[in-house]
């Protein structure tokens, strides 16, 4: 999920940033050449969190609900892998051995640390690979 969160995303970002209409479920089906509930899976998780919104044409358009700098690729992986859960399915209800817990913790930490300072505006507009802004691994 979290890679067609950064798919989806990443369009409708660039779509939005240039002053493009925004893109339906349909067409962002198969551009991406995913399932239409695949997709749809994703948009409902974005639109639930506030990321998304729908607009009122008829079939509706997704466009960002929130500044795109404001949010982070963290913050839109997170969002996509707790999507679903609910008082009963939840990380929280779920008893696991101490051992899982930490490595649970550690990765957790691990994507915070690592993706919580790239927007999805950053998304859309600056990476191009390699040695490049979002690359700090390689700049």
């Amino acid at each position: 999920r979290g890679r067609a969160a950064l798919a989806v995303m990443s369009l409708i970002a660039d779509h939005f940033l240039k002053g493009r209409p925004g893109w339906t479920m349909q067409q962002l089906s198969q551009k991406l050449h995913v399932p239409m509930h695949a997709v749809q899976a994703v948009l409902g998780a974005l639109e639930e969190s506030g990321i998304l919104m729908q607009s009122k044409d008829d079939p509706p358009a997704f466009v960002p609900a929130r500044e795109l700098r404001a949010v982070t690729v963290a913050q839109l992986i997170e969002t996509v892998r707790r999507a679903g859960e609910n008082r009963y399915l939840n990380p929280a209800a779920l008893a696991v051995p101490d051992t899982v817990e930490l490595v649970l913790e550690r990765f957790d930490r691990s994507l915070d640390a690592s993706l919580s300072d790239i927007s999805v505006e950053a998304l859309a507009t600056e990476f191009e690979g390699p040695g490049t802004k979002l690359d700090k691994g390689n700049a």
